[in-house]
């Protein structure tokens, strides 16, 4: 069998026991590989997939896999497993703490302003649970192992769900909006922008920027309001485009956005609904927010999954916006494409080269090659771009 560790706890909340496995595949679509999978062994709780992500290897100017890892842990998080990020500065900063004399909490992470979080503490004393919301703020790896110890996913559900109440009753109001005009909104939510077309609606829109400066948008209806809150949509989308992760503050919004997300999945039903991903894959990514405006139209035609062929091939390339745009007509079913294809000594960012058509790096001119249609993604539109694949 494999190597595996076991942690036990034996707190004043619960008795625990839990099975750690390194690097184990997940079967998702799209397939990954977690650091760690932990499963309780002694009772039912859903496993828990653990992504430790250094900086330069994820989400740096050199190395910019934002939109990749997050499409990986949707599918996890859509299998019935949480996923948890921890950072090597959570890691070591945890560490750090507990081997020093006398052993330290590690330093927390303030998610939650001042006005939020005394909201979103009026809530939790409301509820009677034993989970404060200062632990919202732990170190991420501390707060890992307060949620192992006392694993009521009820109470930590009520963390979450406070924490939410306090963005959406502090956040900078956005006017309000309709179903049909909901899904460009939350499209739009990746960049900041959550401006409300004329006519308004029913669904209040809100806009929160944590103290890192990680925006997030929130879409709730109160027409379906109960105790614990309206309906609502949650948008956690970091910009991650090449200019955006080269910006000074880009690190530490990018950790927001990691902490942030191993809270927002526990709202996830009920009502709830939570959108995770890099800014860039709103444009193509299948929004279901069935949490709010639950008979809206869909924009958008039955798509399917990328092949785990054609996954591996597009992590090689380095373009965010020929990446998005390749995503798009792949999943409306165009031909298996290249990466980096060469014509004449000119590399070509993602290539069809049986069709003879290709996406560019943002800002070079099409090739000198007269039989060749190459372009960057901003002059190609999608539908365009997929005609031209399945015609020729």
């Amino acid at each position: 069998g494999r190597d595996a560790f076991e942690l036990r706890f034996d707190t004043e909340f619960a008795k625990s026991t839990w099975r750690i496995d390194e690097q184990e595949g997940v079967s998702t679509t799209p397939s990954t590989v977690p650091d760690f999978m932990i499963r309780r062994v002694d009772a039912p709780a859903p496993e828990i997939a653990i992504y430790c992500d250094g900086f330069q290897f994820h989400a740096s100017s050199e190395i910019n896999n934002i939109a990749s890892d997050a499409a990986k842990r949707r599918g996890v998080r859509a299998s019935g497993r949480l996923v948890w990020n921890l950072t090597w500065d959570d890691v070591h900063n945890f560490h750090e703490a507990v081997l020093k004399d006398p052993p330290a909490h590690a330093k927390p992470r303030n998610l939650l302003d001042a006005s939020a979080r005394g909201v979103a503490r009026r809530v939790i004393q409301q509820s009677g649970t034993s989970v404060l919301i200062e632990t919202f703020d732990q170190n991420p790896l501390a707060l890992l192992l307060d949620l192992m110890s006392r694993p009521d996913m009820d109470a930590w559900r009520m963390v979450a769900n406070a924490a939410t109440l306090g963005l959406l009753a502090t956040g900078e109001p956005a006017g309000t909006t309709s179903a049909e005009q909901l899904v460009t909104l939350v499209r739009d939510a990746g960049s900041g922008d959550t401006a409300v077309a004329a006519g308004g609606g029913d669904i209040q829109v809100r806009r929160h920027t944590t103290p890192n400066g990680l925006g997030i948008s929130l879409f709730a209806d109160p027409r379906n309001a109960k105790p614990s809150g309206p309906d609502w949509t949650i948008v956690l989308a970091v910009p991650d485009t090449d200019d955006d992760v080269a910006e000074e503050a880009h690190r530490a919004r990018w950790q927001d956005w990691l902490q942030w997300s191993n809270l927002a999945q526990l709202l996830h039903g009920d009502g709830s609904d939570v959108i995770i991903a890099g800014a860039s894959e709103l444009a193509y990514l299948e929004l279901d927010l069935w949490a709010v405006a639950a008979d809206q139209p869909s924009d958008l035609d039955l798509t399917a999954p990328l092949t785990d062929e054609a996954e591996d091939e597009l992590s090689l390339a380095d373009d965010v916006a020929a990446i998005a745009l390749t995503r798009q007509v792949m999943e409306r079913g165009a031909p298996m494409f290249v990466v980096g294809h060469e014509v004449g000594g000119e590399p070509i960012e993602v290539a069809w080269p049986d069709q003879k058509v290709g996406v560019l790096v943002d800002g070079h001119a099409g090739l000198a090659a007269p039989d060749w249609d190459t372009r960057p993604a901003s002059a190609w539109d999608m539908q365009e771009l997929l005609d031209r694949l399945k015609d020729n």
